[in-house]
Order: C-alpha cells, then sequence, then structure tokens
C-alpha cells in the first residue's frame, strides 16, 4: 500500500522534474551546454510513458479487491520503479557532453538528488528501493567508466561507495 499511495506522488511530479532538467540542459544555461532538443524531447516522452504505466498500474492496483493478499504487486511496484531509476540513471548517457565538467557535475548532481529522493519515499519498502537505486547508479557507474574526462575518475570511485552508503542507510531506515 505504500508504495502503491506513492506513486501518485511520482505520476504527477516526474514529468514536471523532468521538464525543469530538460530546459536546464537545452541551451537556457550556457556553460551546461545544449543538448539537441530531439534527445530532450524522447528523454521526456519516456519519463511521460512512465507515468502513463504508473497510472494504469495505480488504477489496477486500486481495483484489486484484496491487493495486500495479491503477491503480484509488490514484484509489479519493484519492476516499475527499477525502470525509473534507469529512466533517470540515462540522464547521464543521454544528455552528457563530453568536455564539458558544468554539464557533466551538474547531470552526477541530478542524479544523486534523485537517488536522494528515493531514499525518503521507498526505504519502507526496501526491495523497491534497492531495485530502484541500484538501477539508477549501475548507469551511473557505468558512465563513469567511460568518460574519458577526471570526472569520470573521481566519480568511478565516490560513486559506488555513495551508493552503497545510501542502500546501508536505506536498510537501516526500513528496519524502523
Amino acid at each position: 500500500e505504500f508504495v502503491a499511495a506513492n506513486t501518485l506522488v511520482d505520476i504527477l511530479s516526474g514529468p514536471l522534474w523532468a521538464t525543469a532538467v530538460a530546459l536546464i540542459f537545452s541551451g537556457w544555461i550556457q556553460e551546461l551546454g545544449t543538448v539537441p532538443y530531439a534527445t530532450l524531447f524522447w528523454w521526456l516522452a519516456i519519463v511521460s510513458t512512465w507515468s502513463g504505466i504508473a497510472t494504469f498500474i495505480r488504477y489496477r492496483y486500486r481495483r484489486d479487491p484484496a491487493p495486500e493478499a495479491n503477491t503480484r504487486w509488490p514484484s509489479t511496484y519493484t519492476w516499475l520503479y527499477a525502470l525509473n531509476g534507469a529512466i533517470w540513471g540515462s540522464i547521464t548517457w543521454l544528455f552528457w557532453i563530453d568536455g564539458n565538467a558544468a554539464n557533466n557535475v551538474m547531470l552526477i548532481m541530478v542524479a544523486l538528488a534523485t537517488s536522494i529522493s528515493y531514499g525518503f519515499q521507498l526505504t519502507p519498502h526496501y526491495r523497491t528501493y534497492l531495485a530502484t537505486t541500484l538501477s539508477l547508479h549501475l548507469l551511473l557507474t557505468a558512465r563513469y567508466i567511460v568518460d574519458p574526462t577526471g570526472i569520470g575518475t573521481v566519480f568511478i570511485f565516490l560513486g559506488p561507495a555513495f551508493a552503497v552508503w545510501v542502500l546501508i542507510n536505506g536498510k537501516e531506515s526500513s528496519r524502523k
């Protein structure tokens, strides 16, 4: 029930946050570079599609006469949020401009802020939190590995350490 209730917040706020992020990387702030509009559009479409899928799943969950007794719902929401983590982690691939340190660091900050927000929302359901956080951080770590600049070299150690730290704290928080 907890994750299902939280989904409404993400259905509504996800596209709004995604629009703000897309605007920031659209050339509005010159130091961050300009991501091609087609890339921004398709990423926004993917975020909006996730919201549509989440709306449908939430509708079906609400119509289930005994959702707590149905064992498929926890797995459904875990997969749904793992996809959400991958979508937000993908910005470090889609919006990354090689050689633009301001762009690279800002993308890392957006991804880490998203990771922290998952901690606030999802730790009571640790399995969902774990899947979501791992899907986001695996994409981040892969980006650090292939980054030809010093940013990736620094974060190749800090990023996974941060992921382990938030997962350990999330596990402890879920026990309370």
